[in-house]
């Protein structure tokens, strides 16, 4: 009985020793996990921070655009107040060249009627206005 015992301790032996190989290698592939993990940790923590900076990057250009968005409000503005001051000089201009039109009217007709009383006092008169060269 002695052998039976001793075989049935071996039996038991060898099956805890495959147990304890299967939890070896169980361990092994949990390791195994953990350090592709880990790697796969480590990479994802690379493209976070590449994903960060490059949000950095856009707020900066997004700054940038904003800031010149307000330069160019400042622009639009500016060139707003320097159009409605030339508006008011073209209507100035307009205004003069109205005033001038009449005035030259004014001075067509004086000379006209100054023409026409020269011609009537050059017949009353029987003399030319102008020296005529002979």
């Amino acid at each position: 009985m002695d052998d039976a015992i001793m075989r049935q301790i071996l039996d038991e032996i060898k099956e805890m020793r495959d147990d304890i190989k299967e939890i070896h290698f169980d361990i092994t592939d949990v390791k195994t996990g953990q350090a592709k993990l880990e790697t796969k940790l480590v990479s994802m923590g690379s493209i976070q921070l590449s994903i960060e900076n490059r949000q950095v990057s856009m707020e900066t250009k997004q700054d940038r655009m904003e800031s010149r968005q307000v330069s160019m409000e400042s622009g639009q503005v500016s060139m707003e107040s320097r159009q409605a001051r030339m508006e008011v000089r073209l209507a100035c201009m307009e205004a003069d060249i109205t005033d001038i039109k009449e005035s030259l009217e004014e001075v067509r007709s004086g000379t006209n009627v100054l023409l026409d009383w020269a011609e009537r006092a050059e017949k009353a008169v029987d003399t030319p206005l102008l020296p005529q060269n002979t």
